[in-house]
């Protein structure tokens, strides 16, 4: 259960103070939704030479030895710096790989780059940017609609998985982009049309 809002500079504070149980619920309700958005925003090239869940995991572990330099005091703020946390670890992965010119492919991604801490869990939070009509309780269709977000660009990737899997508002997403909330919100249009429209041409719609 997430912790009440009232609760929640507490909790950080005895996180910081090295309390393994708060530090404990602080980043366990937390793993699922970073792991999709690992898998949402990272590319093959990562996918392929690291798995989603210890990426996660990873980030976790960065974000507790770094709380000192969390300044918010909302869970909402704590959210937007845990992903802005993974966001960076992404690209700098991708930033290594590039440089060694390792080649990679998002192939059988979920047969080769996906270890799961919890499948439904993961489902879970992918339901939260599909349609209510997609199914998503196979590893076939999660594929396809992992498939269907490698459609979108980067900026509408981003800004999607920041409202869906962060749930962060329109105002919060255009804080942390620094762009207006009419531009997040035409992005964050496009970007759902763009995905409905590559779920249906994926067969990745009603199953």
């Amino acid at each position: 259960m997430d912790p009440a809002p009232a609760d929640f500079p507490d909790l950080i504070q005895a996180a910081r103070h090295g309390d393994a149980a708060a530090q404990e619920r602080l980043l366990a309700d937390a793993l699922p939704g970073l792991q999709a958005y690992v898998r949402l925003n990272a590319d093959g090239l990562v996918l392929t030479r690291e798995w989603s869940l210890d990426i996660a995991k990873s980030v976790c572990a960065n974000a507790l030895s770094a709380l000192d330099g969390f300044s918010g005091g909302s869970e909402s703020e704590f959210r937007a710096w845990l992903y802005k946390i993974a966001l960076n670890k992404i690209r700098t992965r991708h930033r290594y790989l590039t440089a060694k010119r390792r080649d990679a492919r998002r192939d059988q991604a979920f047969a080769t780059s996906t270890r799961y801490g919890d499948a439904q869990c993961l489902a879970t939070v992918y339901g939260k940017i599909a349609t209510p009509s997609v199914n998503l309780s196979t590893k076939e269709a999660m594929s396809h609609l992992e498939a269907a977000m490698d459609q979108l660009s980067e900026e509408q990737r981003l800004v999607l998985t920041m409202a869906t899997v962060l749930e962060l508002s329109h105002r919060e997403i255009a804080e942390q982009l620094g762009k207006q909330e009419t531009a997040v919100r035409k992005t964050l249009s496009r970007a759902r049309a763009r995905l409905a429209l590559m779920m249906a041409i994926d067969g990745g719609g009603d199953r």
